[in-house]
Formats: C-alpha cells, structure tokens, sequence
C-alpha cells in the first residue's frame, strides 16, 4: 500500500511541475503525504488546497487530523469546525473533534459528539477507535475524583463501552470476564445497556 502511495507521490509532484493549478492537485498531495506519515508535508499541501478551495469539507477534515497528529489541537479545533460548518452532518468531523477536545482534556464537551458519532444513522461499519474514544471519555469521568460513584449512570456507562470496545476486537472471552466481574461486584445494580451487550457475548 505505502509503495502505491509512493508512487502517486511522484507522479503528483511531476505534476505539479508542469503545472501548479490543477485542480485538487494540492489536496491529492496532501492526502498522498498523510498515508505515508509525512505529517509537515501534508499540512503544507493542505493549507494550500484550501486556500484555494475553502468549501472543500475533506480538505478541512484531513487537515484537522494532520494538526491532531502534530499536537496543534487549536489549529485542529478551526479545521474541523470549518469542516462541520459545510457539512453539519457529518459523523467523522463530529467524532474527529469529538477526539480532539477529548485530547484538550474536556471530556465533558467531547462525550455528547463521540456518542453523536458512533449512534450516526447509516453508519454501516464499526469505528472501534470512536469507541475507544468514548470509552476513554466516561473512564476520565470516573477516574478524575469528579464525585463519580459506582451506582452512577455515567459510571455504568464507562463500564458498558469497556465491554463493547473489547466486543468488538473479537475478545470476547475478556468481554465475558469483565460481565462475570460486574455481576459479582454489583448483583442489583440495574442493567439497562449492559444487559442487551451481555447476550450478544
């Protein structure tokens, strides 16, 4: 794969050679850069697809990954923003910045967008890393001496996308595990979610 991407590298930059203003050339060098790891190249040929093109959603949401990979999550922050100002539906740009403000330490803010993303209508493949996000998210809340108990909603939650993240690896012997260990711990606690993910292990 990275020798394909490679390849069309070269071929984009010869391109860019002869003529500098094809269309989405800059974006395709950008995209052509993030798959191979060259994060610097990629933002610098995004910023200049963008200023070409501002309404191009997958610029803005590329860039946003390129920038959360850098550690500049402000500039982050703006693209992806952007990227959900032109398409306010959009469940990658909503968990990316979900993803983001998480990295921001503001779990409270990302929650809401993760679960947003991950419950999308027509989503048609599981994005385990939305839910380890998530799971992540409720795992902050509980750890981070915010007055969390046990019996809490939010700390049911934590424990339920534990369950489903390891679900949905496959590990379901630990997923069975971790349910057999909530039944001991807290026999009268009330199901809800968690039940419905105990019989489908």
């Amino acid at each position: 794969r990275d020798q394909n991407y490679e390849l069309a590298l070269e071929e984009l930059q010869s391109a860019a050679k002869i003529s500098n203003d094809l269309p989405r050339l800059h974006f395709s060098l950008g995209v052509a850069h993030r798959f191979l790891g060259q994060n610097r190249e990629a933002i610098a040929a995004l910023e200049i697809a963008i200023a070409r093109y501002p309404l191009d959603t997958a610029a803005h949401y590329y860039l946003a990954e390129a920038y959360t990979k850098d550690g500049n999550f402000a500039a982050a922050r703006r693209r992806v923003e952007e990227s959900l100002r032109l398409e306010p539906k959009s469940a990658e740009s909503t968990g990316l910045l979900g993803k983001i403000l998480l990295r921001e330490g503001k779990p409270s803010e990302a929650v809401p967008l993760l679960e947003s993303a991950v419950r999308a209508p027509g989503k048609t493949s599981i994005d385990h890393d939305l839910h380890y996000n998530l799971a992540r998210a409720y795992q902050i809340f509980d750890t981070l001496a915010l007055g969390v108990k046990p019996e809490s909603k939010l700390w049911w939650k934590c424990k339920t996308y534990q369950v489903r993240v390891l679900m949905d690896k496959g590990a379901y012997q630990d997923a069975d595990f971790a349910l057999r260990t909530f039944d001991r711990s807290y026999p009268d606690l009330d199901g809800g979610q968690y039940e419905i993910g105990r019989a489908h292990v």
